[in-house]
């Protein structure tokens, strides 16, 4: 039996689509503080990509320059994940994602992608699907 999967991709539509860090608390003053942020970022370097399966959330990346990047990493010449998350695995929609940064990466002449990654919090995602695509572990940060 063939199973077809149709992923529509949303590039940089935060207000239509809504800003998945904080899904269920969309009145919250946090919320609306990351959704008017984002959106100003847009006139900067920040990019949001959704993707939706059947009309919901099946994951989403947002990355920007290093100069801009909210991170705590030193990364000039770089475009810097802030945030990916994934809904519906089994798919490569992760990997997906982090291939379209990297290829923003070279069309816009970077030195590459940092991504600053921790296995003991939800902050942060973990290494592995960085390794996977490429990335390499440069640096280790006091907590973890």
């Amino acid at each position: 039996m063939e199973n077809s999967t149709t992923i529509e991709w949303y590039e940089n539509q935060i207000r239509e689509d809504g800003c998945f860090c904080m899904r269920s608390m969309q009145k919250a003053p946090g919320y609306v503080q990351k959704l008017n942020w984002t959106e100003k970022e847009f006139t900067q370097s920040l990019t949001y990509i959704q993707l939706r399966k059947d009309n919901k959330p099946a994951g989403f990346i947002e990355y920007a320059s290093g100069e801009q990047a909210w991170r705590a990493v030193y990364a000039d010449g770089y475009l810097v994940i802030h945030c990916i998350w994934i809904a519906v695995t089994g798919l490569g929609l992760g990997s997906q994602l982090i291939q379209r940064c990297i290829q923003d990466a070279i069309t816009l002449g970077k030195k590459g992608v940092a991504v600053v990654t921790n296995i003991d919090t939800s902050w942060a995602p973990g290494p592995e699907i960085f390794l996977k695509n490429g990335f390499r572990h440069v640096e280790d940060a006091p907590y973890s």
